[in-house]
């Protein structure tokens, strides 16, 4: 019975084989080069798997890097932008407040009509000036807006302008620090056109002198006007070339001060 038994073996290459089909010296030599070979790829694989792993670790690390210095400039930049949002709200209470005031001028300046017919003319154009002066604030709030979602867009293009945020920051800070004065230049103007409005209420019953205060204050809101106007184009420039932006507003800041130094 056991001679009927054939034995069998498995070779690297294949399935069973008979073991007598490897028993001459040609088959055994065969068998031990075809092992060599699979030690020897096996070995190359490993050294290939410790070179991948040790790139994709370097990889890894230079990519945790650069993330940990992207969240920092952008902590940064979210910081800037929240304190820029927060002046350009006061900025824009700001001028509704001068708005109201305004108004309150026009209103008072109505309820002397009759006793200024002298000054209808004059009346007349300060109407027109007050109208375009609401218009053009009504355009500079659209322009905020817009520069709103301006700044929206970026905040998703920046994203892919990691290169760039640096320079931007720097430059949305001397932006905020120019708005600053430009907001502290503004209060002083409201304070000082409140006291402008309650030196004409005072001079109600004096025609005469309230000609001359008027005409100086056509003047005044005329110069204003311009000045506001002046204002709407420095914002489309910012809505247009952003990095430009500093340097106009410097500007602006020189021009109003100016004119405050001139009342």
């Amino acid at each position: 019975m056991l001679k009927d038994r054939t034995v069998f073996s498995r070779t690297s290459q294949g399935p069973l084989i008979p073991l007598e089909t490897l028993q001459g010296p040609q088959q055994t030599n065969k068998a031990l080069r075809n092992i060599y070979i699979l030690i020897k790829d096996l070995r190359n694989l490993f050294k290939d798997l410790r070179n991948l792993l040790k790139d994709l670790y370097n990889l890894l690390k230079d990519l945790y890097n650069l993330l940990k210095d992207l969240y920092n400039l952008l902590k940064d930049l979210y910081n800037l932008l929240k304190d820029l949002y927060n002046l350009l709200n006061d900025l824009y209470n700001l001028l509704k407040d001068l708005y109201n005031l305004l108004k309150d001028l026009y209103n008072l300046l109505k309820d002397l009509y009759n006793l200024l017919k002298d000054l209808y003319n004059l009346l007349n154009d300060l109407y027109n000036l007050l109208k375009d002066l609401r218009n053009l604030l009504k355009d500079l709030y659209n322009l905020l807006k817009d520069l709103y979602n301006l700044l929206k867009d970026l905040y998703n293009l920046l994203k892919d302008l990691y290169n760039l945020l640096k320079d931007l920051y720097n430059l949305l800070k001397d932006l905020y620090n120019l708005l600053n004065d430009l907001y502290n230049l503004l209060k002083d103007l409201r304070n000082l056109l409140n006291d402008l409005y309650n030196l004409l209420k005072d001079l109600y019953n004096l025609p005469k002198d309230l000609y001359n205060l008027l005409n100086d204050l056509y003047n005044l809101l005329k110069d204003l006007y311009n000045l506001l106007k002046d204002l709407r184009n420095l914002f489309k420039d910012l809505y247009n070339l952003l990095k430009d932006l500093r340097n106009l507003f410097k500007d602006l800041y020189n021009s109003i001060h100016g004119i405050y130094s001139l009342l």
